[in-house]
């Protein structure tokens, strides 16, 4: 099969990058491989670059505890902050090899290059989050992020029926009892709370609808579908990206991302074990949910409902809406979307779509409850949960598009 990206796709590896892993030459940033890069200093430049690091960090902490000592005291002096910025931005690689080692960054780092990258915003001081790599710094798409998406979205086809939707809503129904109950404490509510609203813990459903008669996880439905990890890519593919959260009273939600830029396609496999008795499992009924048909159209209808709730959220914002629907145009039933990685949020990494869609009262009464249990400190508006979202945004901050789209093509 093949994976073809359609917005910005970001999947952590968990790493940060800052000025001082690159450089910045024009509208790319060359991230540097570290040991090649001391390997190139002399002893006495090595020495120089640790005394000067330490002397920064130093003088950031002194402010840092000064702020920290007179914050809210009349002694409080608000240009603190500002001094502590200038400290920490002085954290440059570059500013380093030109200011103390007198040479041309661009040009030095040509002898130690890891991987270069362009981008449309320069980030600030706190670098950006790197997308997950091979060993060769090429990017790829992990096969368990997949696999992941397509649980959900088995779960979700399988909501459709009555029957099954009748579990989920029993679910809610226990609880919404849970969350009312006045002889429970609030640690009591939130674990059963957790136990039902994270896309790890929707253990309940889960065993009944994929395990059949064995509850043991190796006897799970999926199982029996491998998905390999996509080919990786040349670095080239990558770009990184201005994000930032709408929906929230957060002064800044501003976070760089390296992303894989759209139109950017991966081969992948996917396969199913057939040698095994699916009437052993008490789950002969599920068994055409193996086949390619099944798995795709479980992809489109679950992207054209997630779309479809994206449209009502993005509501008065033109740029994002005409990008759904532009998303919505690529959806087919033998090329569906899902969506992968940073940004998919809450109803895009759980079941609980299909509730919102189809009783949002019941919704409203559980899962935002809950989360306000876990959140006190939040404002929460139970008719407006999930409020915050992830795009992509300009140098001006103006709504580009959203992240994580993807379609998938049967070779």
């Amino acid at each position: 099969m093949k994976l073809k990206t359609l917005t910005p796709v970001h999947i952590g590896n968990g790493e940060s990058l800052k000025p001082l892993s690159y450089i910045v030459d024009g509208q790319v940033l060359t991230i540097l491989d570290m040991s090649k890069f001391f390997f190139l200093l002399t002893p006495l430049q090595r020495d120089y670059y640790m005394q000067w690091i330490n002397k920064i960090l130093r003088d950031a902490a002194q402010i840092e505890e000064e702020i920290a000592q007179t914050k809210g005291t009349r002694h409080f002096n608000p240009d603190l902050f500002r001094q502590k910025s200038f400290e920490e931005g002085k954290l440059s690689l570059g500013w380093f090899i030109e200011k103390k080692l007198r040479k041309d960054p661009a040009h030095f780092a040509k002898k130690c290059t890891d991987y270069q990258v362009a981008y449309t915003c320069r980030p600030r001081r706190d670098g950006f989050k790197a997308h997950l790599k091979d060993i060769q710094k090429r990017p790829y798409i992990p096969g368990s992020e997949i696999k992941g998406a397509l649980r959900t979205s088995l779960l979700y086809d399988m909501l459709q029926k009555d029957q099954e939707y009748k579990m989920l809503q029993s679910a809610y129904h226990d609880l919404k009892s849970t969350l009312n109950n006045k002889d429970l404490d609030s640690e009591q509510k939130k674990k059963q709370f957790k136990k039902m609203a994270s896309p790890q813990e929707e253990q309940g459903l889960e065993r009944k609808l994929l395990r059949g008669k064995e509850k043991d996880a190796k006897f799970d439905l999926l199982k029996f579908v491998t998905i390999g990890d996509t080919y990786s890519k040349k670095s080239g593919c990558l770009k990184i990206e201005l994000t930032k959260a709408l929906g929230t009273n957060r002064r800044n939600t501003k976070m760089w991302l390296e992303t894989i830029k759209p139109y950017t396609e991966f081969p992948f496999h996917l396969s199913t074990i057939n040698n095994f008795s699916l009437d052993v499992l008490e789950l002969k009924e599920k068994e055409d949910f193996f086949s390619e048909e099944r798995i795709l159209r479980a992809f489109f209808q679950r992207a054209k409902d997630l779309l479809q709730e994206e449209k009502s959220y993005f509501s008065g914002n033109s740029k994002i809406l005409s990008e759904i629907d532009r998303l919505e145009m690529k959806n087919q039933p033998s090329a569906p979307l899902l969506r992968l990685g940073a940004g998919q949020g809450f109803l895009g990494t759980t079941i609980h779509l299909k509730m919102l869609l189809d009783d949002s009262q019941l919704y409203e009464e559980t899962i935002p409850c809950g989360v306000k249990l876990l959140k006190p400190g939040w404002n929460i508006n139970p008719k407006k949960f999930p409020k915050i979202r992830r795009i992509t945004v300009d140098a001006q901050e103006n709504p580009v598009t959203l992240l994580g789209w993807v379609r998938i093509e049967a070779d």
